[in-house]
């Protein structure tokens, strides 16, 4: 039988089954940041705007952090910052919507909504877990990405390695908008939003607790190898 003479319901739910399983694969991995000559002017402007109101969440003493950029609703950042021999989590918010005003907005004050304490071993949970996202990012045709919706920024800090002064300070960063629930990036981003909630209680939530160990278990699973920067012969 040729292609074309195939039932066309039969040809049609193939059709939405391809789609559809780009659409799951897209939400199972954050996308790499995309390099800024093709993000449209406007919203890189919006976008730098985003990232210096909240400089404190990009310093070099911040370790991790999620930038959350709601349609309609104030931003807001999620950081953990090293202050000489402990870590902290931070809850910063926008006073108001920057999308609505940032070109009116000349002195931007985000709020801290809350600072919370964090133990060594959630401080490298975290760490581990972030990186592990970051790692396992892909390019992908996420045909739910649209304008609306609710986009999540998530970044690490890669210190200067002592040991090897060829790899440099720098950053990695990836992203995903408005997941499905049940999706792997869905979870994390619960994840984040548990963290969030916590800050807020000044106490790690159990849910939070048993979202960590989740990933931490997927990470262990996959048995990832971190990449590294190939030394320049």
């Amino acid at each position: 039988m040729n292609a074309h003479q195939y039932p066309k319901h039969i040809v049609l739910v193939l059709i939405v089954c391809f789609f559809y399983n780009k659409e799951v694969f897209a939400q199972e991995f954050l996308k790499p940041q995309e390099p800024m000559q093709f993000i449209p002017l406007e919203i890189l402007k919006y976008e730098v705007f985003v990232r210096e109101a909240f400089h404190d969440a990009f310093s070099d003493d911040t370790l991790l952090g999620v930038v959350v950029m709601e349609s309609f609703e104030k931003e807001y950042v999620l950081y953990v910052n090293k202050e000489k021999k402990s870590s902290y989590l931070y809850f910063k918010q926008a006073e108001s919507n920057y999308w609505n005003g940032f070109k009116k907005i000349k002195y931007p004050k985000p709020i801290v909504v809350c600072r919370m304490k964090l133990e060594n071993e959630i401080e490298n949970a975290l760490d581990n877990i972030w990186r592990g996202e970051l790692l396992n990012a892909r390019y992908t045709k996420n045909i739910t990405g649209m304008m609306d919706g609710t986009r999540y920024s998530f970044y690490v800090n890669n210190s200067v390695d002592p040991d090897n002064f060829m790899v440099p300070k720098s950053a990695m960063q990836g992203e995903t908008q408005s997941p499905e629930a049940d999706s792997r990036m869905g979870r994390f981003v619960k994840l984040t939003n548990e963290l969030k909630t916590s800050c807020t209680n000044n106490g790690l939530n159990v849910e939070a607790s048993k979202l960590m160990q989740e990933f931490e278990l997927l990470h262990r699973q996959s048995k990832r190898i971190p990449r590294t920067p190939t030394p320049i012969n």
